[in-house]
């Protein structure tokens, strides 16, 4: 599992770097939310990348299977809230 925190503090073993970091949102989720206020609260706005899914659940695979999960915008659409992965490309997330 890992666990640890973006920190300004001196000493500390991950520091905010802008481009180093990403952070993968459901605006539906209230721990997600959470995640955000708290990275507003501490500044680090322009130091980790948020990248959105769709708040509602889609299918990510239905020619193979029937699970369904997370959607990322497709590119070039205007869904507010909702952004394409610029960091892997992917269009869903289980």
């Amino acid at each position: 599992m890992f666990r640890d925190w973006v920190n300004k503090a001196e000493g500390s073993r991950f520091k905010p770097e802008a481009n180093r970091y990403a952070l993968y949102v459901s605006k539906a989720c209230p721990w997600a939310n959470r995640c955000l206020h708290f990275l507003s609260l501490k500044g680090l706005e322009h130091a980790i990348d948020v990248y959105s899914v769709h708040p509602t659940w889609g299918d990510t695979k239905p020619q193979v299977d029937g699970h369904r999960g997370w959607h990322f915008a497709e590119e070039g659409a205007n869904v507010p809230g909702v952004t394409t992965d610029g960091l892997n490309g992917c269009k869903t997330m289980r």
